[in-house]
């Protein structure tokens, strides 16, 4: 899954873009100003770009092979999945 591409609503720029984060977590929403056009709009990491909805974090394992076939889970890929958009991805795992 490819992020998704921050543009203004207002003028369609996707350069000069400027952000101000609310909250002091990584993932909170955004203040974005436009330097285009001065447009200032909200950019919310977890709302799904294509149908607007709300994006799940999926735990996928990174593996290693440790001795010949044998694998070892060395730590973990976090994934914000579209239940809409993505079906084919299982959320079942998903973090909390």
């Amino acid at each position: 899954m490819a992020l998704p591409k921050i543009e203004c609503p207002s003028c369609g720029a996707d350069k000069g873009l400027k952000g101000k984060r609310q909250g002091n977590r990584e993932g909170d929403v955004v203040n974005v100003t436009c330097g285009s056009c001065g447009h200032e709009f909200v950019h919310d990491p977890w709302e799904c770009a294509k149908c607007g909805g709300r994006l799940d974090a999926v735990r996928r394992p990174l593996l290693q092979k440790a001795r010949g076939t044998q694998q070892s889970i060395i730590g973990y890929n976090v994934l914000k999945v579209c239940p809409v958009c993505d079906p084919e991805i299982e959320i079942e795992s998903s973090a909390t």
